[in-house]
């Protein structure tokens, strides 16, 4: 069970990384989004 918990924290560590990603580069056309 502690395994699936860590795959799930490790997700949710993506998910903002690739929001604050997102927002960051949202300031700055000229670069590309990631998409996830």
């Amino acid at each position: 069970r502690a395994h699936a918990r860590v795959e799930v924290y490790l997700g949710l560590c993506l998910r903002v990384i690739v929001a604050i990603t997102n927002y960051e580069q949202g300031e700055n056309p000229g670069r590309t989004k990631l998409v996830a």
